[in-house]
């Protein structure tokens, strides 16, 4: 018996793609005509800030529902023993992910605006517990495992991180215009790339300090971002829920450490933001 039945399989490989592509442009807002089908709502044709509300639009509610009722059938038949294949296992991962976001996307604005309001303060994560508890519940099961890293710790880094870069976006860009909405999708390509799997999966976010990119605040002289890059710790996100809060972010050999002790030896001093390309 397989993990997904022909039409779960078509279902779970569109929303993949989905999760991969960048928010803002006209294609995620296909992709989502395309998983819902006929219980489609009529929706702008790419998502913009409307008001100060933040407005959930009922095909996201239609989503989460067949989503939660995939990842819970999938998670079944893993438990009595279906037999996987990479492709499988891949699949069901981007499943769960999109469901871990769904289920904490309020937890994780709330950590956003609290990081916002105070900048220099750790990020709290009251939420740590719950969360590891359902990536534990769908995703630490005997015999399943991952070709690429995948642990609770990382997947909540990655998750704080889209949540993060599309308030911004959202909240900063505004206007329903083609202008807009490119501008808005670019500034998310910059921060992502053109391939947010790679990003993530593949591990390139490792890499991307070795890339330039122009800043306003040196003119259009070429920089090398360090800035781009985290390297998450399982155990600095466990001491926060403990503690109230994640602690400091550290610049450490070329990567963002989001730990609440720095590393040992190392200085306290502010990140620096890039350098020049020689």
């Amino acid at each position: 018996m397989p993990l997904f039945q022909s039409s779960e399989r078509r279902f779970a490989g569109t929303l993949s793609r989905l999760i991969y592509s960048n928010p803002f442009l006209p294609q995620r807002v296909e992709l989502e005509r395309e998983l819902l089908g006929d219980d489609y709502e009529p929706a702008p044709w790419v998502y913009y800030k409307v008001d100060e509300l933040d407005h959930e639009h009922p095909n996201l509610t239609h989503l989460d529902e067949r989503v939660e009722r995939l990842a819970a059938r999938a998670r079944l038949r893993l438990v009595e023993g279906v037999q996987l294949n990479e492709a499988e296992v891949l699949l069901y991962a981007d499943v769960v992910t999109y469901l871990l976001y769904r289920r904490f996307r309020s937890d994780l604005l709330e950590a956003v605006a609290r990081g916002l309001k105070r900048p220099n303060e750790a990020p709290v994560v009251p939420f740590w517990k719950r969360f590891a508890a359902d990536f534990k519940h769908f995703l630490a099961l005997p015999g399943l495992k991952f070709p690429a890293p995948h642990d609770s710790a990382y997947l909540l880094a990655c998750l704080f991180q889209v949540r993060r870069a599309f308030y911004q976006i959202y909240h900063h860009i505004a206007g329903a215009s083609r202008p807009a909405a490119s501008l808005r999708g670019t500034v998310w390509q910059s921060i992502f790339t053109h391939n947010m799997e790679r990003h993530f999966r593949l591990g390139l976010y490792q890499h991307m300090g070795r890339f330039p990119f122009h800043s306003l605040r040196h003119g259009a002289r070429p920089l090398r971002c360090r800035l781009r890059k985290f390297l998450p710790c399982a155990e600095c996100f466990r001491l926060g829920a403990q503690s109230g809060g994640i602690g400091a972010v550290w610049s450490y050999q070329g990567r963002i450490h989001w730990c609440r002790q720095r590393p040992t030896g190392l200085a306290r001093k502010k990140p620096r933001i890039g350098k020049r390309v020689p």
